[in-house]
């Protein structure tokens, strides 16, 4: 073999680890957008605090009680209704209004201690937690997108051609050479 082949031969070979290492170089920092993204969205999806819930609770209960003894759709007995002389069983009672005008604090009392308890099972986070850790992450996954495209610039640079992800920040696409890391 002679030494120009040879030479050729080496060269395409650096070539090719140069391509390999810059290939794995993106897809490194691709797994790490990946991560990240998956972690704001495990985060967005976080149960917020149980006061929060409960208080959801209580105030679904309050509306549901409040319709019910405003009888818009039907008859609700009380207990005068019973005692009155003239009172006959033909009317027509609502049984779903009639339970929660008079069965909600009950029902209340339980389902508050049924969260209560799915609480102790679960993961949750404040508001202000999640907004902190939401902003965080953003900063940190930019900051991964912005040296992605900085690796796909110079692998372009070098003649090996990466394609940018369809989903990738714009801001990191766009940004200018000198933003990049």
């Amino acid at each position: 073999m002679s030494d120009a082949i040879r030479s050729a031969s080496a060269m395409v070979k650096k070539a090719q680890n140069a391509g390999r290492e810059l290939s794995d170089a993106v897809e490194t920092l691709r797994s790490r957008v990946r991560t990240l993204k998956a972690e704001r969205d495990r985060i967005r999806a976080l149960s917020p605090p149980m006061d929060i819930a409960i208080g959801r609770i209580r105030q679904w209960a309050g509306e549901m009680r409040d319709v019910a003894l405003s009888g818009s759709n039907g008859f609700i007995p009380t207990p005068s209704h019973f005692c009155d002389r003239e009172w006959s069983p033909s009317y027509h009672i609502n049984v779903e209004q009639t339970f929660n005008a008079y069965l909600m604090p009950l029902f209340l009392e339980a389902f508050e201690r049924a969260t209560r308890e799915h609480y102790e099972t679960i993961e949750w986070i404040s508001d202000d937690e999640r907004e902190t850790s939401l902003i965080q992450l953003d900063r940190d996954l930019l900051d991964v997108e912005m040296a992605e495209e900085s690796v796909i610039r110079a692998a372009e640079a070098s003649g090996f051609p990466i394609v940018r992800r369809g989903n990738a920040d714009p801001r990191a696409v766009l940004a200018h050479d000198k933003a990049l890391p």
